[in-house]
């Protein structure tokens, strides 16, 4: 709660009392690296995630956590490791070491990898946009264009608001040459969300200078 307030001092307090009481209390390990991230301390983050591995390393999820911040750092080889194994240890319908595991896959240049395990998750969560999302973002690094579309455009219909998968098509439609229908897409974009630089770019790139936004 504390933390939520944007009362770091008052949080910490209360994180390092509680592992006082309980030096294992995962929880708290987790909160403490939360506050770390929070206040720009990667190194105690850290050092808090990779405690909850040493305390309980059968949970999935200390696994992950510290996939993700490994990713969050952009040491990627880390993050491929640490999902790897939370993968391994999570139940079959736990989607979310999966999703990290893509990203992580993606970041590392291993597209192909990326391929397969995005078509696991579509089986596994069908009816989740960020799932065909993420396999379209695979398909169009191995420059398989048409399927690319396809995907981010059943993202798209599953999820409205994945801004991810309307840029992914205007992407596959500008690199197809297409650069009317690539504009529209990324105007429509701005218009949903005026703040994204990278539909911005994009239209910068296709000779369509946009305003700032006030």
């Amino acid at each position: 709660i504390a933390l939520a307030k944007g009362l770091a001092p008052k949080a910490l307090e209360h994180y390092q009392f509680a592992l006082a009481a309980e030096p294992t209390h995962i929880p708290a390990l987790e909160g403490l690296a939360k506050w770390a991230r929070l206040t720009g301390d990667s190194t105690k983050a850290e050092q808090a995630l990779r405690s909850g591995t040493r305390h309980a390393p059968r949970a999935w999820r200390t696994w992950h956590n510290l996939g993700v911040f490994f990713l969050e750092e952009g040491r990627v080889k880390d993050a491929l490791d640490a999902l790897e194994t939370s993968l391994g240890l999570a139940s079959a319908d736990e989607t979310a070491p999966l999703i990290a595991l893509i990203t992580a896959l993606l970041q590392d240049g291993q597209s192909g990898s990326a391929l397969l395990r995005s078509e696991q998750l579509t089986k596994l969560a069908p009816k989740q946009g960020l799932a065909w999302f993420l396999r379209g973002r695979s398909h169009f690094e191995l420059n398989r264009l048409n399927e690319a579309e396809e995907d981010f455009r059943k993202a798209v219909l599953i999820d409205a608001d994945l801004i991810e998968a309307r840029s992914g098509i205007g992407l596959v439609r500008a690199t197809q040459g297409d650069n009317d229908s690539a504009i529209r897409i990324f105007r429509d974009i701005l218009k949903r969300d005026p703040e994204n630089m990278a539909a911005r770019e994009n239209l910068r790139r296709l000779g369509t200078i946009e305003a700032p936004t006030p």
